[in-house]
């Protein structure tokens, strides 16, 4: 991944509360599947509520992560979308990010369309 988190980057990571290792649970889940994904950026795949966007954009601050995508297809994805440009991010386009699951029978790894968010 281009961006890392030396926080979750350690053994106990997984078995520690995130709260405890000082990284927004939102930002720490969406590093695990990324990683795990193989993604070159932090890509969010799972809701995304209204309360969520500031500690995201703050985390994505702190962390000095300038890019990340959203693979979610919850509905409402367009207004969480419009709250981070809103809170200044801004909407790149789109790209495809990878999904951690693999086609059972090509074994070859799943895509997602995503939007690609900068942190300004």
């Amino acid at each position: 991944m281009k961006y890392k988190i030396p926080a979750l980057d350690t053994p106990e990571a997984s078995r520690t509360p995130y709260a405890e290792l000082g990284v927004h649970r939102m930002v720490a889940k969406a590093y695990f599947f990324s990683d795990m994904a193989d993604n070159e950026l932090i890509n969010f795949d799972d809701y995304i509520y209204d309360e969520d966007v500031s500690g995201i954009i703050g985390e994505c601050r702190k962390q000095k992560i300038r890019k990340f995508t959203i693979s979610s297809t919850y509905s409402g994805m367009v207004r969480i979308i419009a709250l981070f440009v809103e809170k200044g991010c801004t909407l790149d386009g789109m790209v495809t990010v990878n999904d951690s699951y693999r086609d059972p029978l090509s074994g070859e790894r799943c895509t997602l369309p995503a939007f690609k968010l900068s942190v300004d």
